[in-house]
C-alpha cells in the first residue's frame, strides 16, 4: 500500500514539475531565431500560448533552437550539422543542441533560405534527409515536421522578390515531406494567403530594428521599396507561423504520435 502511494506521489510531482511535458524543438535559421523581437513575441512563446489554449490538459515545453545565418551544412559558412576547422572536428551546434535537449517529442525544421546560396536544391534535400535521420536516431519515436520559410509581398519589396530565389528549395521541401511522410509546415503558403487576404505587414523593416509600420510614412516616396525588403518575420508574421505549427502539433498529438 505504501509503495503504491509513493509511486502515485512521485508521478504527481513529476507531472506538476513539468517533467512529463510534451517537448517541442524548433530548428532553423534567423526566421526561427528572431532575436530582434521581445521573447513574448518570439515563436516559442506564441506557439506555447496557442497550444495551452488548444490543449489545456497538457503541459508543453517549446525550445527555440534557431540561429541566424545558418544552413544545414556541411559546405556552408555557418553549418548546423558539422564543424570542421583545418581538418580538426569540433562539436557542431547540432551536437550542442542534442546534448542540451533530452526526450524531444516533436521537431520543426526550417532551413533552406540560406542553404540555397551554398548548394543545389537536390543537395539540400540530401542534407535535410540526413538531419532527419540523425534526429530520429537521437530521439527515438520523435515526430518531425519540415517547413518552408518566408513569403515576401511583391507590392512591398524591391522589384525582384526573394520568392523567386526560394521557389526551388521550397518546392523540394514540399516534395520531401510527401515522399518521407513527414508533416509539412508550409510557412510560405500561409504567409502568402494572409498577404493576399490583405494582411501584408508580416515582416520587419530594412533597418533590422523597426518591427511595425511606425516609420513607413517617411519612406512612401522612396525611389524603390527597399524599406520593406527585409525577409524576417515581425510579431504578426510569427503569430501566423505559430498558428500553423500549433495545428500540426495538435494533429500529431491527437493521433497518439
Amino acid at each position: 500500500m505504501l509503495k503504491r502511494l509513493a509511486v502515485a506521489v512521485l508521478l504527481l510531482v513529476l507531472s506538476v514539475s513539468g517533467a512529463m511535458a510534451y517537448k517541442i524543438l524548433l530548428l532553423g535559421d534567423s526566421t526561427v531565431n528572431t532575436p530582434y523581437l521581445p521573447v513574448k513575441d518570439q515563436v516559442q512563446s506564441r506557439l506555447k500560448e496557442k497550444l495551452k489554449t488548444l490543449l489545456p490538459d497538457k503541459t508543453f515545453e517549446v525550445v527555440n533552437g534557431g540561429q541566424g545565418g545558418e544552413s544545414i551544412g556541411p559546405g556552408a559558412k555557418s553549418n548546423f550539422i558539422e564543424k570542421d576547422i583545418d581538418g580538426f572536428h569540433f562539436y557542431s551546434r547540432y551536437d550542442q543542441v542534442i546534448k542540451a535537449n533530452k526526450e524531444v517529442d516533436l521537431v520543426f525544421i526550417r532551413y533552406g533560405s540560406n542553404d540555397k546560396n551554398n548548394y543545389s536544391a537536390e543537395e539540400f534535400k540530401k542534407r535535410l534527409k540526413n538531419l532527419c535521420e540523425r534526429l530520429k536516431k537521437d530521439y527515438p519515436g520523435v515526430q518531425i515536421a519540415v517547413e518552408t520559410a518566408m513569403y515576401t509581398d511583391p507590392n512591398h519589396t524591391v522589384s525582384k522578390t526573394p520568392n523567386e530565389g526560394t521557389k526551388d528549395v521550397f518546392d523540394t521541401i514540399r516534395a520531401f515531406a510527401k515522399e518521407e511522410g513527414y508533416a509539412l509546415g508550409d510557412v510560405s503558403e500561409a504567409l502568402k494567403a494572409a498577404t493576399e487576404a490583405g494582411s501584408w505587414d508580416l515582416r520587419i523593416r530594412a533597418d533590422k530594428v523597426t518591427v511595425d509600420d511606425s516609420k513607413d510614412t517617411a519612406h512612401l516616396n522612396d525611389p524603390d521599396k527597399t524599406w520593406w525588403s527585409n525577409v524576417h518575420p515581425n510579431a504578426k508574421g510569427i503569430d501566423i507561423i505559430a498558428g500553423l505549427e500549433a495545428d500540426i502539433a495538435v494533429k500529431l498529438i491527437s493521433k497518439g504520435k
